[in-house]
């Protein structure tokens, strides 16, 4: 069994079944969208303190020791209450673009990871901002599973040289596991042109099984840009 956080389960179940609510009561109080439930899950997850557990044994304790706290569960319970507040409030404009779980049409998709690295100046060896990072594949921008990872990704000085790309899925041959080529471009008035090429590996997944939220991660070395 991989390292996993059980409060991430739990935060997303009961943020679900308070949408359901929500939506049987017809009472249109919060935004119920599964952008928005993603939103509310991270508002909550970032409040609490994390349960992790990396055998069955240990899954089942912290299980069993769940199911006897009952303040736990109803300050959980406002949390989510608060986090949907929050987010119904705000209004993001990607919670109506009606592009953030749309997959393929296809039984089965490749599914990519989240990739991510960081972008350093080659001459002061500090992370560098002010340059636009892009994802590119066969010379053109990879889309983005939602409207929440922009492509391309500006890159400031409160991100610390850091981008993230999180690919769509797309449709599934015959075969288990696609290799992809992709191409990480950088670019900026101050700095030299960039390009790194690397290969990502997506999975063949059931479209039923794609969990909107959930994914692999792919780090990629530093990228050291020459200032002109």
């Amino acid at each position: 069994m991989d390292l996993h956080n059980l409060r991430e389960d739990e935060v997303i179940r009961v943020i679900r079944d308070l949408c359901d609510e929500e939506i049987r009561s017809q009472r249109s109080g919060y935004l119920t969208s599964p952008d928005c439930q993603l939103d509310a899950a991270c508002f909550v997850l970032n409040r609490i303190a994390p349960r992790y557990v990396s055998s069955g044994r240990g899954l089942a304790h912290t299980l069993s020791d769940s199911e006897h706290d009952t303040q736990g569960k109803i300050d959980l319970i406002a949390l989510a209450h608060e986090g949907l507040r929050r987010v119904t409030s705000v209004r993001r404009s990607y919670y109506d673009s009606g592009d953030a779980t749309e997959t393929s049409r296809s039984d089965f998709v490749f599914v990519y990871p989240a990739i991510s690295g960081r972008v350093i100046c080659g001459r002061t060896f500090e992370p560098a901002s002010g340059v636009r990072v892009s994802l590119i594949r066969d010379g053109n921008l990879v889309p983005m599973e939602d409207s929440r990872w922009p492509n391309p990704y500006d890159v400031t000085v409160n991100t610390r040289g850091t981008y993230t790309f999180l690919p769509r899925s797309v449709e599934a041959g015959a075969a288990e596991r696609q290799n992809a080529e992709f191409c990480i471009k950088v670019t900026g008035d101050s700095y030299e042109e960039l390009k790194h090429y690397f290969v990502v590996s997506g999975a063949k997944t059931p479209v039923q099984a794609v969990q909107p939220g959930t994914y692999a991660e792919y780090h990629l070395p530093e990228l050291y840009v020459i200032p002109r």
